[in-house]
């Protein structure tokens, strides 16, 4: 059985003895290997009592919890020993990747997957595409080789003073989809700026910051935790149940 300190009257910390945390049959009793902000990773089979889907004892998975405490809602956060997730939000990943690498992938792959898939409608892998999309995401040129290798056709300074210029002029002046990884008023006036495509989109990650948009360009604003089916009241806006997005 797991310990932990656990807050009682006058705020005093006791160490006590508690109980594993309760699952149903289409979830995951996983034993946290490492927690970088709401990421976790690894599950532990000697704890693993139903194992739905795909997985068997002694596998590594990966995967998102909502973050937060709300009792009500059933969300407990990340920070502690063991979670409950559903098996269909958690994935296998190789031996070749360390935990320590793959703890970076969930939360950016899913909003990457969530905005340009669902909401933007472009073609999943491996259809080829033959579309520019601009992913700003300020890198230095320091780090342009890298992007080369993930596959950037093209890349950008942004502290360039001529950077919209040099988008538009690389894009000739057709851009029509973005991917604003800031969301602050600079970055997302710069990319309007660079968006000349009739029907623009372009994707943003902070809900509770408001940008007046040109009217040739239509806001999808990310919120990663629609992944779980619920309908939330959070930065002062209400989200409703997006099943889809599961």
């Amino acid at each position: 059985m797991p310990i932990g300190l656990v807050v009682r009257e006058n705020k005093k910390l006791a160490l006590e003895t508690l109980p594993l945390p309760s699952y149903g049959p289409k979830e995951l009793l996983i034993k946290l290997n490492l927690v970088p902000s709401l990421d976790v990773t690894s599950f532990d089979p000697e704890f693993l009592l139903s194992v739905p889907g795909n997985y068997k004892g002694g596998e590594r998975v990966a995967g998102y919890v909502h973050g937060g405490l709300d009792p009500e809602m059933n969300i407990r956060g990340a920070f502690s020993e063991y979670v409950v997730q559903e098996a269909s939000l958690v994935f296998h990943f190789p031996s070749t990747i360390l935990p320590e690498q793959i703890i970076t992938f969930p939360l950016v792959s899913i909003t990457a997957a969530l905005r340009i898939f669902h909401e933007m409608k472009l073609s999943l892998p491996p259809a080829n595409v033959q579309i520019d999309i601009l992913v700003w995401a300020g890198t230095s040129p320091q780090r342009h080789e890298y992007l080369k290798g993930l596959g950037a056709d093209i890349y950008f300074d942004y502290k360039d003073p001529n950077v919209v210029s040099l988008i538009k002029q690389a894009t000739h002046g057709d851009l029509t989809y973005a991917f604003d990884c800031f969301s602050e008023f600079d970055s997302t006036k710069q990319i309007c700026a660079a968006l000349t495509g009739k029907d623009s989109q372009l994707v943003t990650v902070l809900p509770f910051i408001r940008a007046e948009l040109p009217t040739h360009i239509k806001e999808h604003s990310v919120l990663l935790y629609t992944i779980f089916g619920i309908e939330r009241n959070l930065f002062r806006q209400f989200y409703a149940q997006r099943q889809q997005d599961k």
